[in-house]
């Protein structure tokens, strides 16, 4: 039985190939352009993203449903040919690119990973999904033509409980371990 099982991930991946290399490359160009973008285009961005995060109350909750429903948008992106997929996480490893530059730029790149590190194990490969899921999406809706049927909702469903799962765990991290982890590293050295 666990043969079969493993046949059939190695089938989904085979199957996938192609589009999670194209996810890859596009995850990796967003987070580049936003290492090398320029100085003063960073700082910008930079308190853009302080200001849009202090919106967000420190909590499961809160945290899972922001996460949760940026996941929604870039799944469902996919039913406008996932031009929303492709802006929504691009911004998301733009933004973690121009994030590590900046905290390697201040000599606080140890502090920003180790706040970094612990969540997103879970929450980058689950926002790198959605794009996939977003890109499944468009194909069986617009390639496939399973428009809104048995086999299209099915699959969302999966999608969005993939999703939901991830980001869940991701946020019960970031919450409950992650401050434990800084705290026992950098003792009372938060401060960049």
């Amino acid at each position: 039985m666990k043969n079969k099982s493993m046949k059939s991930q190695r089938d989904i991946i085979k199957e996938n190939y192609t589009l999670l290399i194209i996810c890859f490359i596009f995850v990796l160009f967003s987070f580049l352009v936003g290492f090398f973008m320029p100085l003063h285009l960073q700082n910008k961005w930079i308190d853009f993203v302080k200001s849009y995060i202090s919106n967000i109350q420190f909590n499961v909750f809160h945290i899972f449903l922001n996460n949760f429903l940026i996941s929604l948008l870039i799944i469902s992106g996919g039913l406008l040919f996932g031009v929303p997929s492709i802006f929504l996480s691009g911004i998301n490893f733009f933004s973690l690119g121009i994030m590590v530059k900046f905290f390697l730029s201040i000599g606080k790149l140890k502090f920003f990973l180790l706040s970094l590190f612990p969540h997103s194990i879970v929450e980058l490969p689950a926002i790198f999904l959605s794009l996939f899921f977003g890109f499944k999406i468009t194909d069986i809706f617009y390639i496939k033509k399973h428009r809104f049927d048995e086999f299209f909702f099915k699959r969302v469903k999966n999608y969005l409980f993939i999703s939901f799962l991830l980001f869940l765990i991701a946020s019960i991290i970031e919450v409950y371990i992650t401050p434990i982890l800084l705290f026992s590293i950098l003792g009372n050295n938060f401060t960049f």
